[in-house]
């Protein structure tokens, strides 16, 4: 059985595991193992064997990058993502069809059936993991036809023979560069858009399941729902696509417990599933009873106690009086704000600002942060150690206005950056796409001038927008967890579209802007050319004058 891994050295480790998964279910002609890479050193490749310890043929294949320098890519899609795609012209002529695998993939029951599915003149088999909204945002985007449903290619059983055939070496990366700015997934994408209509879709939910996919399946009407019982009957493939990994203490969803199983299995460490359980209902425990009680009589005794009301009573003066620091601290910033606003709608006839939000942060929030962060409960260690008491958040028209006004307002001499955090280029696993700076300014009182700290939040209104929502739909107290689990899963693609209309309304602007300084140009010279014409005719501020008589 033949399959493929495409691999930076830094992933190897879960390749690895994969590996082990479908190790556990022998064939009788054993494993071909085949692992496109291009940064593996002699070592790594050494090491890896080691760990695979015979009970399989590796092959390690080099893909000159150089070939995919063209290609589109970013820091979370490297270049790496499209060699699968070409995985007919690297691989030996002999073999006649291979199963690509995701590294974040767990086998739990025998590839044998998938592995001998018939491929009916097809190129691909593989499965979809998105819904009936995401498939017709997808069609429009990608520009393909409403029968073709959308790829996941962390999955892809390749028909080598007919893609030696008819596979064209150029087309990939001509509509790449031709939808460059529509890419969301480019690899999946490409495949999508390109083999949609020659590939056999497969069972989602044996093949390629995840706890999105599962928490989609069960919470759509009419669906008989499945669970860890049915999915150990029927299920194949785990895949933890997106950024929700079972490696990660974050993780999100049930299905992470074939990866810990796993993980005993490879380290020699009987997994007790009976204890996982016992974790997982920890809510209907008597324990929770207990803590409940122990926290209502704190409130009683220790809360509203005389001593601590006392506390409450002498800081409440000094408290006030910092909360108005940072007042007057946000009121420094956003007037800078607005002085920018009204430079640029002079000097470029346009406003980069559509808004500009304040807070001071509340109480009761200072409370939760001081317990989270474990602060010693006085004003000067709060100050110091919670650095978004006052926050600023502006809205901008357009991506590169954020970065405009940061740079403006970080070289006024009186700024000082503490800290940056820019969530436009590495988005939090949610989504979340803002640039964070934690800035000091000073503010001038009656008789001394102090420096206080203001985070200001910058976006677009599209990021703007997600967040707000996000917010507000993340923290309703009456969904479920599946529904939750749903909730995380449509608004990660949420933001991904979103950032994709920020990209394209920029690339809008900037055709608009470049087309407009063409026709500025044009007219300059032009009218620089009619100012020469009166030279040429003895034409002067004088009238006509005789050559002759000069």
């Amino acid at each position: 059985m033949n399959i493929l891994f495409t691999a930076d050295k830094h992933y190897l480790n879960h390749i690895y595991e994969c590996i082990e998964s479908f190790l556990r279910f022998p064939v009788l002609e054993g494993y071909d193992i085949y692992i496109f890479h291009s940064d593996c050193t002699e070592e790594d490749i050494r090491q890896f064997e080691l760990k695979i310890d015979n009970r399989a043929n590796i092959h390690f294949i080099f893909v000159d990058p150089e070939k995919f320098s063209d290609f589109p890519d970013n820091k979370r899609y490297p270049k790496l993502i499209y060699y699968r795609i070409y995985a007919a012209q690297f691989l030996p002529e002999e073999l006649d069809r291979i199963l690509y695998l995701d590294g974040d993939i767990v086998v739990i029951n025998p590839l044998d059936e998938l592995y001998q599915t018939d491929f009916e003149d097809n190129y691909f088999c593989a499965s979809t993991h998105v819904g009936k909204m995401l498939k017709k945002v997808n069609q429009l985007r990608l520009g393909i036809k409403e029968e073709v449903d959308y790829i996941n290619s962390g999955v892809l059983l390749m028909n080598l023979q007919a893609l030696r055939e008819y596979q064209k070496p150029e087309e990939a990366l001509t509509y790449a560069l031709e939808k460059s700015k529509y890419l969301s997934l480019p690899d999946q994408d490409v495949i999508t858009a390109l083999y949609g209509n020659k590939t056999k879709m497969i069972d989602t939910l044996k093949y390629n399941l995840s706890d999105r996919i599962m928490t989609l399946h069960n919470t759509k009407a009419g669906n008989q729902k499945i669970d860890l019982n049915w999915i150990r009957e029927n299920g194949v493939i785990i895949h933890y696509f997106g950024k929700n990994k079972p490696w990660n203490k974050s993780y999100i969803g049930k299905l992470n417990i074939f990866y810990e199983e796993l993980k005993a299995e490879i380290e020699g460490n009987p997994f007790d599933l009976e204890k996982n359980e016992i974790q997982e209902s920890h809510k209907t425990n008597p324990i929770g009873q207990m803590l409940e009680y122990n926290r209502q009589r704190f409130i009683k005794h220790e809360l509203m106690s005389n001593e601590f009301l006392d506390f409450m009573n002498h800081n409440r003066e000094p408290f006030d009086r910092l909360m108005t620091y940072y007042r007057c601290a946000i009121m420094e910033v956003e007037t800078k704000f607005k002085v920018l606003n009204e430079e640029y709608s002079l000097q470029y006839d346009r406003n980069p600002i559509e808004n500009i939000k304040s807070r001071v942060k509340s109480p009761d929030s200072l409370i939760r942060k001081i317990r989270t962060k474990d602060i010693p409960l006085s004003l000067e260690a709060v100050e110091e150690n919670i650095r978004d008491i006052a926050g600023i958040r502006v809205i901008c028209s357009f991506l590169d206005d954020v970065y405009m006004l940061a740079e403006a307002l970080l070289k006024q001499d009186d700024i000082t950056l503490i800290e940056m955090k820019d969530y436009i280029h590495n988005p939090k696993p949610s989504g979340y796409r803002s640039l964070h700076l934690i800035v000091e300014i000073p503010i001038f009182l009656q008789n001394e001038k102090r420096n206080m700290k203001v985070e200001v939040q910058i976006r677009t209104l599209s990021m703007d927008c997600w967040a707000s929502l996000e917010h507000k739909l993340r923290y309703k107290k009456d969904l479920s967890e599946k529904q939750l689990e749903e909730l995380a899963f449509e608004l990660e693609e949420c933001a991904n579209l979103s950032a994709s209309l920020d990209e394209r309304m920029q690339n809008i602007r900037q055709q608009l802007a470049e087309s407009h300084q063409e026709e500025t140009d044009y007219v300059t010279k032009n009218v620089r050319g009619l100012l020469t014409i009166p030279k040429k005719l003895g034409i002067e501020s004088g009238g006509l004058h005789d050559k002759g008589n000069k």
